[in-house]
């Protein structure tokens, strides 16, 4: 038994590896998600302030006005999408954590094994040294005559 914990030991890399990636993606994917969260919330403001320009209108002219109508159109269009692509991001980004935790979880769990075999191979490791020191230890009540 004195290989499992060792064997267990590139087992135990490789899922640190896997994990490490998993998190990478993640906290990739969160960059995404809050990235776009940014621009969507400064189209949403930009939208914001044309349409109280366009409500405080008196000075304008009708062609401003339909220039910023316009414009304002164009700017729903490009939150439509964007919020879209907000959404795809962070259906990716729980999907990333779903698979980081999974990843977590099996890591977590080879750790308890290798941890167990460690103890086993110690208390046999001083079972086995016991066991060598009673063999060696004379017998006190006069086994031998």
């Amino acid at each position: 038994m004195a290989g499992k914990s060792k064997r267990m030991g590139t087992v135990l890399w490789l899922a640190a590896q896997s994990e490490r990636a998993a998190a990478e993606r993640l906290l990739a994917s969160r960059h995404e998600v809050d990235d776009l969260s940014q621009k969507l919330a400064q189209l949403q403001a930009g939208r914001s302030e044309y349409l109280s320009r366009l409500a405080s209108g008196t000075t304008m002219g009708v062609a401003q006005m339909r220039e910023l109508r316009n414009f304002v159109g164009k700017l729903d269009i490009a939150i439509s999408q964007l919020q879209q692509q907000l959404a795809h991001k962070q259906d990716l980004n729980d999907q990333h954590r779903e698979q980081w935790q999974g990843q977590k979880r099996r890591q977590d769990a080879l750790g308890d094994i290798a941890d167990r075999y460690r103890r086993e191979e110690a208390r046999a490791t001083e079972n086995k040294v016991q066991r060598e020191i009673d063999d060696r230890r004379p017998l006190s009540d006069g086994g031998e005559r």
